[in-house]
């Protein structure tokens, strides 16, 4: 983490570079998914959700973060809802969704925050 931070902060804020990273950050989320679903219901891969959504939060900040966090709790539910056991009411994967999504929204603020305060450490 510590050599991938320079590198983060060095990015120039063009459009470029935002479309390269929502390319990059796109595929890297349908890629999860994929794995998520070849990997079934019983086996979950919703930590590695995290790496996308912790890229976009520390290189654009937490509106970006929280929308792709949005895509990625979307994605992620579109997984267990097709992979699930026909005998588990669709209810359960939609709460699991709404849990999901509030850890992904406390990822986003914590890496926010986290960026935030790099900044205001090196003004000091």
């Amino acid at each position: 983490m510590s050599r991938l931070l320079p590198w983060i902060e060095r990015l120039p804020k063009t459009p470029e570079v935002d479309i390269f990273l929502a390319s990059t950050t796109g595929v890297l989320m349908m890629v999860i998914a994929v794995l998520d679903y070849q990997t079934g219901y019983y086996l979950g891969l919703s930590v590695f959700y995290v790496v996308p959504i912790m890229l976009i939060t520390m290189v654009r900040g937490r509106g970006a973060g929280f929308l792709t966090a949005a895509a990625c709790a979307a994605l992620w539910a579109i997984v267990r809802i097709a992979t699930r056991d026909p005998r588990i009411p669709i209810s359960i994967p939609i709460w699991n969704a709404v849990i999901r999504t509030s850890f992904f929204v406390i990822i986003v603020l914590t890496f926010d925050s986290w960026m935030r305060e790099r900044i205001f450490a090196r003004r000091d």
